[in-house]
């Protein structure tokens, strides 16, 4: 494979893989900082010569729902009745802060997963889920609708400023790449064309239509599977049916860069080398047309 992205979540984990740094593209998820850290990130990265050459993807919250930055460590049980929030500020109140971009498509009955399917509720009232799986609830975790809204969410102001920071450094670093959470519509790609000219990454992180998907690879630069939330949008039965009759399909044209993320070689986290069925899993990427592999 050509491309292995390693997932940091500051600078001085960056500094800690020199070693790899010809082997090795990164990921910082901006939705995990701030924008002082995203500057001081870039402004590190790009004056230390060992790295600057290393491609780093910053990875934007595009449509993807999240928890609140305040939100509190809290365990959540089957069958309780828990209080939603947009007011994203610290309390002591037992409550789940959501995304006020999610508010629009909220009602009664509407199912949401937390963190990849960790835990589920469902909407009971205008400020109130029932929790259907408890779990430890935690800050800035993804939201998943099921199913996940058709419609083409546009940036945060977040992201906007976020890619303004990015642009900074662009202008002598071309390695600087974005990635795009829940890319679901060529008009967000459009969206941030507008403001950066860069490598586009479109995460592939819900069901789509093969005419929307196909757009979506044929208007930006690489593409990314993410297990971890197909398999919240899809269930355990079909996101592996997609991944072999659309993701593989798709990849063995050749025609486009592919990267498989969401556990892969999960295992070493645990035992510190891959398992046989590891290996035989990456053998089979690389030969169903896949570049590269992302490591969290």
């Amino acid at each position: 494979m050509r491309e292995l992205i390693v997932t940091v979540k500051d600078f001085e984990q960056l500094a800690s893989y020199q070693q790899f740094h010809t082997q090795c593209s990164f990921r910082i998820n901006s939705s995990h900082i701030s924008h002082a850290q995203l500057d001081s990130f870039l402004s590190n990265y790009n004056s230390t010569e060992t790295l600057k050459d290393s491609p780093v993807y910053i990875d934007l919250q595009g449509a993807k729902m999240r928890l609140g930055f305040n939100q509190a460590e809290i365990d959540i049980a089957e069958g309780e009745v828990v209080a939603i929030t947009t007011v994203d500020e610290v309390t002591t109140d037992k409550v789940i802060i959501i995304d006020e971009r999610a508010v629009s498509f909220l009602k009664q009955g509407t199912v949401l997963s937390i963190h990849d399917g960790r835990m589920i509720v469902e909407v009971v009232g205008q400020n109130s889920v029932r929790v259907l799986k408890g779990g430890r609830v935690e800050r800035r975790k993804g939201i998943n609708f099921q199913p996940h809204p058709n419609v083409p969410i546009a940036l945060s102001q977040r992201d906007i400023e976020f890619i303004g920071i990015c642009k900074q450094y662009l202008a002598s670093n071309d390695n600087i790449r974005l990635a795009l959470s829940f890319s679901t519509d060529k008009i967000q790609l459009d969206e941030i064309k507008e403001l950066i000219d860069c490598h586009i990454c479109v995460k592939i992180e819900k069901d789509l239509s093969m005419e929307k998907y196909t757009e979506l690879l044929n208007n930006s630069d690489s593409a990314w599977i993410c297990r971890g939330d197909l398999g919240a949008q899809m269930g355990l039965k079909d996101m592996p049916k997609f991944i072999y009759d659309v993701a593989f399909e798709t990849a063995r044209s050749g025609k486009y860069h592919f990267v498989m993320a969401g556990e892969v070689l999960d295992g070493c986290s645990f035992v510190g080398h891959p398992s046989r069925t590891e290996i035989c899993h990456l053998y089979n990427l690389k030969m169903n047309g896949f570049n590269g592999m992302s490591l969290n």
